[in-house]
């Protein structure tokens, strides 16, 4: 078929013709977001009817429980809370020991060997052991001194001898 409208015409036709397009996807549009909203409304108040049927049953069962005895239960767990928290700062206040025992054998020259290490009153910390020479006493001595412990204190008699030495050492953690 032979069309024989003039340009302009043509034009205002496909002009129409898209907007009557552009009508009809709008409208869908509008239907679809109308729908959907009827759908949110719906799916609203079942969840509210569901919410209100759910507090009417926890209204029943609390009445059905035993209350007294869940009231003596959440007792007894904040006494075991607090015990557990005086645990924790008691032991949060505590020296770490490992990191103290290491310290003191880091610091041991080659020569010197541990028999026993004791502390006293989370403090005061008492190690005895042999040395082979005087110098490697010495050299615990000054090490020890070195590594931030107090009152670092040998008894005279384990400067007695100048080999094979059995010694005592005490000193105080800062």
């Amino acid at each position: 078929m032979i069309n024989l409208l003039p340009p302009t015409e043509k034009e205002r036709i496909k002009r129409e013709s898209n907007l009557r397009v552009f009508i009809i996807i709008e409208a869908y549009f509008l239907i679809f977001c109308l729908l959907f909203f009827i759908a949110l409304s719906f799916e609203r108040n079942y969840i509210l009817q569901k919410l209100e049927a759910g507090g009417v049953y926890l209204t029943l069962s609390e009445n059905s429980l035993d209350l007294p005895k869940i009231r003596e239960e959440e007792k007894n767990i904040k006494a075991f809370n607090s015990k557990v928290v005086e645990l924790n700062s008691f032991y949060i206040k505590e020296k770490d020991l490992t990191a103290v025992l290491e310290k003191v054998t880091e610091s041991m020259p080659q020569e010197i060997y541990l028999k026993s290490f004791r502390i006293e009153g989370g403090k005061k910390i008492t190690i005895s052991g042999f040395s082979l020479t005087r110098e490697a006493l010495l050299g615990l001595d000054v090490a020890l001194k070195d590594s931030g412990f107090d009152k670092v204190q040998f008894p005279a008699s384990s400067w007695e001898k100048g080999q094979n030495i059995d010694f005592s050492v005490s000193f105080e953690l800062k």
